[in-house]
């Protein structure tokens, strides 16, 4: 299994994405198209939900467990405990990343497809500023909603958006890590799988970016300040490629090493779908229509790939 430059540059360009998205402080005020978002989200976890069970955890990981000596039925079942291991831990990372907004005095709750108001308010120093805010909704790609608050001046130097644009960055970074292992290990294990991965992942980091950039820019009147925080948001990917790297590296590329990464892999790939992309995807498409075409339309692309490249 080779392909390591390939995936390197996957991963670094899948979180560039954040870039893209950051770049929307220049556009209509900071807002996405939300049948673009609910595209984009649906197709994406077409996409990741279809590798990650066909691809990543049927055939590299329980294959992997075969070539390192398990039995048939050894293999499927060290597969599935790490699929699962895969989820829980990344179920765990995103616990931590509400965590740290909590913290922070703002509430996020993602993973669910809700119209409750999950407000992200900056502090206000009496109820008048509330009645003259205009409310500014941003939503990023984990299903958290942003409402930060325009008061009709750019440079306001808003300490609650500030704040609350650097923790959406640190939370997005936190839980976009998996993903830049995702695609590193999607990657080393088959070129176009790899390259699929990363175009999901680059297309619901778009909107992470933009989830960052908009709170710092409307805090500091700093489209570069706003563009800087939603690029930093995305660093991570290439460090979540970097460990899978240095942990095959450091097992010689042992196939017990693969078989662990790919069911990891996979598991977290799975849980980002469930728990982000489909619940977004479905809230900003009520009807549900667009979202479900979508998601049906990745995996049939994926499908059609996979079939194309094997023939």
């Amino acid at each position: 299994m080779g392909n390591e430059a390939l995936a390197f540059g996957l991963v670094c360009g899948s979180g560039a994405a954040t870039f893209v998205g950051a770049l929307g402080v220049y556009l209509n005020g900071g807002k996405l198209d939300p049948a673009f978002l609910s595209a984009s989200m649906g197709a994406s976890a077409g996409v990741m939900i279809y590798v990650s069970f066909v691809e990543i955890f049927c055939a590299k990981a329980v294959d992997s467990f075969a070539e390192s000596g398990s039995s048939d039925v050894e293999a499927r079942r060290h597969a599935t405990l790490l699929f699962f291991a895969g989820i829980v831990s990344t179920f765990a990372l995103d616990k931590l990343a509400h965590l740290l907004m909590r913290r922070q005095g703002w509430s996020a709750e993602g993973g669910r497809a809700t119209r409750r108001k999950n407000d992200l308010a900056p502090e206000r120093r009496d109820d008048e500023q509330r009645s003259d805010a205009e409310s500014l909704e941003v939503r990023d790609a984990s299903g958290r909603k942003i409402e930060a608050t325009e008061r009709g001046k750019v440079g306001g130097h808003d300490e609650g958006l500030r704040k609350a644009g650097i923790i959406t960055a640190l939370a997005i970074g936190l839980h976009n890590f998996p993903e830049g292992l995702a695609t590193y290990m999607a990657t080393i294990g088959s070129s176009s799988t790899g390259i699929a991965v990363a175009v999901a992942i680059a297309l619901h980091n778009i909107p992470e970016g933009l989830a960052v950039a908009v709170p710092v820019f409307y805090s500091s009147g700093s489209r570069a300040k706003g563009i800087l925080w939603g690029v930093l948001s995305g660093l991570s990917e290439p460090l979540g490629g970097l460990f899978g790297h240095l942990v095959l590296k450091g097992t010689d590329m042992n196939p017990l090493a693969y078989g662990t990464l790919f069911a990891l892999v996979g598991g977290m790939m799975t849980y980002i779908s469930f728990a982000e992309l489909l619940p977004n995807a479905l809230y900003h498409d009520p009807s549900g229509h667009s979202a479900t075409a979508s998601c049906l339309l990745g995996m049939a692309v994926m499908a059609a790939s996979l079939l194309l490249f094997e023939a």
